[in-house]
């Protein structure tokens, strides 16, 4: 006896979405999310491009400072919107909450990790392994780069 055939609808939703909660898989969402992301990247980040070239003498500190804002904003919206439309949850249960304890365990984690790459520097000062030949904005051209 042969078994039953599943239907091929059943099957591309199975590929698509998980059978408990009926959303979107995990890497079609994570998928989604970089697409948003690169998106975003792209319409944020045209402006400056088009700042950058046609004013003279732009200031490649600014440029720097503008591209680190657009990848800021433009990760922060993709995450919310892949978290609110695509998860089904809120940002906050990502953990973003604001009490007493988060606060202190947001300047510890920066605390630390600062106190952590403070040492590696020292150890590689040290062994004189470094050489420091100027901060980024003097020495990288201007652009973005998409």
């Amino acid at each position: 006896m042969t078994p039953p055939s599943t239907p091929p609808r059943y099957l591309l939703s199975r590929l698509f979405l998980t059978t408990k909660e009926q959303r979107l898989r995990a890497g079609w969402r994570l998928a989604f999310q970089f697409l948003w992301m690169a998106a975003l990247l792209g319409v944020f980040g045209l402006p400056l491009e088009a700042l950058t070239r046609l004013v003279p003498g732009f200031h490649p500190q600014a440029t720097l400072l503008g591209s680190t804002v657009i990848a800021f904003l433009a990760i922060t919206i993709s995450v919310y919107l892949a978290r609110r439309y695509l998860d089904r949850r809120s940002f906050k249960s990502l953990g973003l909450h604001s009490n007493a304890q988060g606060w202190r365990d947001l300047f510890f984690g920066i605390g630390l990790s600062g106190l952590l790459i403070g040492f590696v520097y020292l150890v590689e000062w040290a062994a004189g392994w470094l050489r420091f030949d100027g901060f980024a904005w003097q020495t990288q051209t201007s652009g973005w780069v998409l």
